[in-house]
């Protein structure tokens, strides 16, 4: 059971870290700033022009169109600190594992805290893994667990559990890879 367990891992692991590094790729961050106006999480960030506005008109012509304009009310620069392990957390029926999801994570933070991010990872590790497991215990990961308002109260819920652990420094935790596998 645990080598079956080890090898359906690994696919996840690496759909995960192909998932994650499409994800955060520099294109990726632009399009999701722009994709989320409305966020919620965005209320309390203070914003101002893009800083790629002065762009050669050379450049714009090949870029996507998406690009070739500056975003009106971009936020403030950030990080993106991507978590390097993966989070596993299992779902347990009738005393036994039913399923296993595995979650991939990033911390949108304020520019030049990757290392107070990094220096802290062990605690917010374990306060992401008590969110995770409290979600999971209330039925979080059954049925349509994907939908927008489960993902946001997962969102929220270990935002302020990241806010906990390195204060404001860290605006949002991006959920990067979300796979559920039953066992």
């Amino acid at each position: 059971m645990k080598k079956l367990l080890l090898f359906m891992l690994i696919p996840i692991g690496l759909a995960g870290g192909l998932g994650a590094g499409y994800a955060l790729k520099p294109h990726a961050e632009q399009e999701d700033a722009a994709g989320k106006a409305g966020d919620p999480w965005d209320a309390d960030v203070d914003e101002e022009d893009n800083p790629s506005a002065g762009k050669d008109a050379d450049l714009k012509a090949v870029e996507p169109a998406s690009y070739a304009e500056p975003l009106q009310g971009d936020p403030e620069p950030v990080d993106y600190v991507k978590l390097d392990r993966q989070f596993v957390v299992p779902l347990i029926r009738d005393s036994k594992v039913s399923a296993m999801v595995v979650i991939s994570m990033a911390i949108e933070a304020e520019p030049g805290s990757a290392d107070l991010v990094f220096l802290h990872e062990p605690k917010l590790r374990d306060v992401f893994l008590q969110v995770l497991f409290t979600h999971a215990q209330s039925g979080g990961f059954e049925g349509a667990f994907t939908n927008e308002k489960a993902l946001a109260d997962l969102r929220f819920a270990l935002n302020v559990a990241a806010q906990s652990v390195i204060g404001k420094m860290a605006r949002k935790v991006l959920l990067t890879s979300v796979v559920k596998q039953d066992v």
